[in-house]
């Protein structure tokens, strides 16, 4: 192999092995609490078995791979004074957690941002996370005395990023254009307290099936959804399904 095809595949190869540290870090540590973005989901099976084996991600190629560590980076990427925004709330001797992207205070109305990455634009907030955002609202009001009047939802198209002679590239679009209306949707819905309520209460019976599995070791029930599919315990599921608690 000609060096400069040696040195070509070093350097790609590192910088593979750098996304992966950063999408990896951490995944797998049961941390002792329950997550808002794994809660809206709305299944006691899977809450049960983060609690036991920790949040786990599952990535099946580098292309995916990539589309997450660009979530990370649109994460970390800080818009609004109060960015990355830790809250958690006790309940029943447990722990419900979770980060709010950003907090927008715009004249006398505050609104909850979180940024989400997609293949392709939503025509409106997908249901499971306008129940993030107001899950957040509750535990924010809950636990800091703070309301909010609304919530957002900020989508950013994700796609394969790649290098040309002329310079970096996504989607076919100069990266001079990302933020433009080809790549970022936003959606804001303004709320209520009887809407923060209703919601919370939804978040916590969620958590209170979780919880019941726990402290009497037994696998709770499921929620069948569109998420089975993707979900990172969906083979112990099947045998959670046949055995129950002797699954363990």
């Amino acid at each position: 192999m000609p060096e400069e095809l040696k040195i070509n595949e070093y350097i790609k190869n590192v910088f593979r092995d750098r996304v992966k540290e950063h999408v990896f870090y951490g995944s797998h540590k049961p941390d002792g609490k329950f997550h808002v973005s794994s809660i809206v989901y709305g299944c006691p099976r899977k809450l049960y078995f983060e609690y036991k084996y920790g949040p786990k991600t599952v990535i099946n190629n580098d292309d995916e791979m990539f589309r997450i560590w660009v979530g990370m980076k649109l994460h970390e990427t800080k818009i609004t004074d109060f960015h990355e925004f830790n809250i958690e709330k006790k309940y029943d001797d447990f722990v419900i957690s979770g980060t709010i992207d950003e907090i927008l205070e715009r004249g006398d109305k505050r609104y909850i941002i979180d940024k989400k990455f997609v293949l392709a634009p939503p025509n409106e907030m997908y249901d499971h996370h306008r129940k993030q955002v107001m899950y957040y609202a509750y535990l924010l009001r809950e636990t800091n005395g703070i309301r909010v009047n609304g919530i957002a939802l900020l989508y950013f198209k994700t796609g394969s990023v790649y290098i040309t002679k002329s310079g970096h590239k996504m989607n076919g679009t100069s990266i001079d254009n990302i933020g433009s209306s080809d790549h970022v949707f936003v959606f804001t819905e303004e709320i209520t307290d009887d809407d923060i309520t209703r919601y919370g209460k939804e978040m916590e019976s969620v958590v209170s099936l979780a919880i019941n599995g726990i402290k009497e070791n037994k696998v709770p029930d499921k929620k069948e959804s569109w998420y089975c599919d993707y979900c990172a315990f969906k083979e112990i599921c099947k045998y959670g399904d046949a055995f129950g608690s002797n699954i363990f």
